[in-house]
C-alpha cells in the first residue's frame, strides 16, 4: 500500500485508495449535512419560529387574538354610531313635527306701529338698567 498526499487539502497523507483524507472527509461531511438554524421570535425573542411564519406559536396566537378583538370592537362601535344615528334622526324628524304643529304663519309684509315700537323701546330700556343695577356690590351703593 502506498501512502500520497490528499488532492484536496495537499497536507495531509493517504492511502493511495482512498479519494481524499480522513480530515477532509470529516470536513466534507459536515458541509454536506444540512444546517438547522433556528430563528428567534422577534417578539418574544425566547421561542423558535414557526417554519413559514414570522413569530412564534405563542405570539401567532396573541396576534390572532388581539385582531379578532379589535375586529370585534370596529363592528361594536359602528352598530353603537348606527343606533346613535338612527336615534337623532328619530328626534329630529320629532322636533319638526312639534315645529310644524306651532307654526305660526307671519305676515312679514305688516309693519309694527309706531306706538308699539316706542312700548318695546322703553321695556328694553328697564331691563337693561335693572340688569345694571344687579352688577353693583352692596358697599358701592352705600357710597
Amino acid at each position: 500500500m502506498k501512502v500520497v498526499k490528499c488532492p484536496r487539502c495537499e497536507l495531509n497523507y493517504m492511502l493511495s485508495t482512498e479519494s481524499m483524507c480522513d480530515v477532509c472527509k470529516k470536513e466534507r461531511k459536515i458541509k454536506d449535512e444540512p444546517e438547522e438554524t433556528l430563528d428567534i421570535c422577534p417578539a418574544c425573542g425566547e421561542r423558535p419560529v414557526v417554519p413559514g411564519e414570522e413569530f412564534c406559536k405563542v405570539c401567532l396566537r396573541e396576534r390572532k387574538r388581539i385582531e379578532q378583538a379589535e375586529a370585534f370592537d370596529d363592528e361594536e362601535e359602528k352598530d353603537v354610531e348606527a343606533e346613535e344615528t338612527e336615534e337623532l334622526e328619530s328626534e329630529m324628524e320629532d322636533e319638526a313635527e312639534v315645529l310644524e304643529a306651532f307654526a305660526v304663519d307671519v305676515d312679514t309684509d305688516e309693519e309694527i306701529p309706531e306706538s308699539e315700537l316706542s312700548d318695546i323701546d322703553r321695556e328694553l330700556a328697564m331691563e337693561e338698567e335693572e340688569e345694571d343695577g344687579d352688577f353693583f356690590d352692596e358697599d358701592e351703593e352705600e357710597d
